[in-house]
């Protein structure tokens, strides 16, 4: 796994860090009172549907595909929107 995280392009490591930093913006507004409009269910729902989309990916590109198509590609596709 680690070997496929090296091989990353630029385009998708930026995309996953860009993923990750809005993740940590949105859950820590979600933990601060004095948003209103922005509660943890909200932050809960948010994660539970990336979770299923990650589970989904990974169920087809690692259970049965994982020489076929790249790492680098699956993060591109799934940004996307595949």
């Amino acid at each position: 796994f680690l070997d496929h995280c090296r091989a990353l392009s630029h385009l998708s490591t930026i995309l996953l860090q860009a993923w990750l930093l809005i993740i940590v913006i949105l859950l820590s507004l979600s933990l601060w009172d004095a948003v209103r409009f922005w509660k943890l269910a909200d932050f809960a729902v948010l994660t539970a549907t990336f979770l299923q989309s990650f589970i989904v990916m990974y169920m087809v590109h690692w259970g049965w595909h994982r020489y076929d198509l790249s790492i680098d590609a699956v993060v591109k596709y799934f940004a996307c929107g595949f």
